[in-house]
């Protein structure tokens, strides 16, 4: 049971490293002739869009400025799901 619990967690931690490693490429992308910097922003964002997009569409009822919050809300939403699956796993 112990080795599940640190499976978990680990996991939902490279899914957080993820969306802030996406988050910082999302700055180079833009001027970068690069292709090993334009694919890999490309494959981890096909990783983070699903989960960033209702994030992105609530967010933009309340908020229409120029920076995404949702990666943020996201990393929350992770966080808060492994605390609550940790909770849940070594209660049992």
């Amino acid at each position: 049971m112990l080795t599940l619990v640190g499976l978990i967690s680990i996991l939902l931690q490279i899914l957080t490293w993820v969306v802030i490693i996406e988050c910082f490429l999302s700055f180079f992308v833009r001027g970068s002739q690069s292709d090993f910097v334009i694919k890999l922003y490309m494959t981890l964002n096909k990783i983070t869009e699903p989960m960033c997009r209702p994030f992105r569409d609530l967010l933009s009822r309340f908020y229409n400025g120029p920076i995404d919050f949702s990666p943020l809300l996201v990393i929350v939403a992770i966080e808060l799901v492994r605390k609550i699956l940790m909770y849940l796993l070594l209660m049992f």
